[in-house]
């Protein structure tokens, strides 16, 4: 549920209706002491299509952005349907890596069965089934069984500083508040004396002291922004604070830079303007900084989501390549061979039954080549396993980006196939496949691979991730492989049995 809920605060946008009475009485007595962090959003004035669609452009059309914007927002419209009005999460770092408590507030005179139902579903729909919701009074309060009973007593005094927060956050749809407390304060102190130096250096103190809350508010209407306001003890305090967060903007930029993924980042960061006010600090992201940050952003988590669909389609085939081993006390050939030695079909064909495809490897002639008038028909019914997301050819196509190197002393190479007792490199150490960009992509049941000579480059592999590609070893690990990587580690790697000692740190 806290991947919706993250992404519902960071994207979401609201129509301009009235907001409901005082949140800080609403959640106050369900505060805990400890809790450092709340997120709040109010779900009736959300407006979220509208709100990516502003910040993205024709980027949202992108089919799998559009995937995502699309079910979060059948999040949003199912929480509404069940009379959900205002959703609260309390964040206490003591509580990690637990869910937190979340709270939502319920249309007068609702019941609360519909929203408890729906939540509960949410939780078992990613994993979640110890957590507890139960309807409190005129909320329902969801997470943890210990965190809901100390709910079930509204026993928490007020917090000044909750209060501060939410009053000064500009009757905003959307916020996050920073409310550390005492003992976190107190922590922090006793494990960090000095800041450091890449932060301006100087006592912990600065922050810890004088840092009294802070808010991040997205701000509604046509042009969505978002502001920062800090609060310090005093106009010093806050002059101090301003100093601290432009070093952190800084090394933030410089960080970024050094990651392509996060490369785009780096320029919006720079431009990123803090002022104190009096006694307090205050950041203004305009709506065409905020298009810009979030546009990056977006194409960062579509990259991460495609990487990790890469990854999860290469164990599957790591695990099918191990369990054909065992059955077979090898691994398959590279391509299975006729009588006079002409390759026909893929090792792909081969382990179709070890990846729960025996039916469609039933329909393959296995004593006819990958072009004949019968396999070619089965071309069009490539299994989704070798489809790479990050690939522009179309599924029909029947084209993969995943290949084995294919050359003398890689793994698949002799005339029975290769056997892990063979891999005298180590199997850590020994690429079994590699995910290939677009330009190198064959038909999968073709018995076609990256073809290995005695200048081996990274250039084949590169086109779907910025700065590498995944790849994946004999023992069916996976490794994101840098493009920086020497071409004498990558032959090394490719070879089984070629006796080099290759430290981890150099891939």
């Amino acid at each position: 549920m806290l991947p919706s809920l993250s992404l519902l605060f960071l994207l979401g946008l609201t129509a301009q209706t009235p907001a409901p009475a005082n949140p800080a009485a609403v959640i106050a007595p369900l505060v805990g002491h400890e809790v450092a962090a709340v997120v709040h959003v109010d779900l009736n004035r959300l407006d979220f299509q509208e709100t990516v669609k502003k910040l993205t452009g024709a980027f949202a059309t992108e089919k799998q952005l559009a995937r995502s914007i699309d079910s979060a927002n059948s999040l949003v419209d199912s929480l509404k349907k069940a009379n959900a009005r205002e959703l609260f999460v309390m964040v206490d770092p003591s509580d990690y890596p637990n869910l937190p408590m979340f709270v939502f507030t319920l249309k007068p005179g609702s019941d609360p069965k519909p929203l408890q139902n729906v939540i509960q579903g949410l939780l078992h729909q990613y994993g979640l089934k110890s957590a507890v919701v139960e309807a409190i009074g005129d909320l329902v309060v969801g997470g943890p069984p210990q965190l809901v009973a100390f709910a079930r007593m509204r026993k928490y005094p007020p917090r000044a500083d909750l209060a501060a927060a939410l009053a000064a956050s500009d009757n905003a749809p959307a916020k996050i508040l920073i409310i550390p407390s005492f003992v976190q304060r107190k922590a922090l102190e006793e494990s960090i004396t000095t800041l450091p130096r890449e932060f301006g250096g100087g006592p912990i103190t600065t922050f810890t002291q004088g840092l009294i809350w802070a808010t991040l508010m997205l701000n509604s209407g046509d042009q969505p922004s978002l502001k920062l306001r800090i609060q310090g003890k005093d106009a010093t305090t806050a002059g101090q604070l301003a100093d601290l967060a432009r070093h952190s903007k800084a090394f933030a930029a410089e960080r970024a830079k050094q990651d392509p993924l996060t490369a785009p980042f780096a320029g919006m960061v720079d431009k990123l303007n803090l002022q104190p006010n009096q006694d307090q600090v205050i950041m203004e992201i305009s709506p065409g900084q905020l298009a810009e940050l979030f546009i990056p952003l977006a194409q960062a988590v579509q990259e991460t989501s495609r990487r990790a669909e890469c990854v999860k389609n290469l164990k599957q085939i790591g695990l099918a390549m191990l369990n054909y081993h065992e059955a077979n006390k090898a691994f398959p050939r590279q391509a299975t061979l006729d009588k006079s030695g002409q390759p026909l079909l893929s090792w792909r064909v081969q382990i179709l039954p070890f990846l729960d495809q025996q039916e469609l490897y039933n329909q393959f002639h296995l004593d006819e080549p990958w072009d004949s008038p019968h396999n070619k028909s089965l071309i069009s019914k490539m299994p989704a396993v070798f489809g790479c997301p990050s690939s522009k050819h179309a599924a029909s196509e029947g084209k993969t980006c995943y290949l084995v190197p294919h050359g003398e002393r890689t793994i698949l190479s002799g005339k029975q196939g290769g056997r892990l007792q063979d891999v005298f490199d180590g199997t850590t150490r020994t690429m079994m496949a590699a995910e290939m960009g677009d330009d190198a992509a064959v038909i999968w049941s073709k018995p076609d691979d990256w073809q290995i000579g005695g200048i081996v480059d990274f250039k084949p592999l590169l086109g779907h991730h910025p700065g590498g590609t995944n790849i994946l070893f004999a023992d069916s690990s996976l490794r994101f492989v840098k493009q920086t990587i020497s071409r004498a580690v990558l032959k090394a790697l490719i070879t089984r049995d070629g006796g080099e000692v290759i430290n981890p740190d150099a891939f």
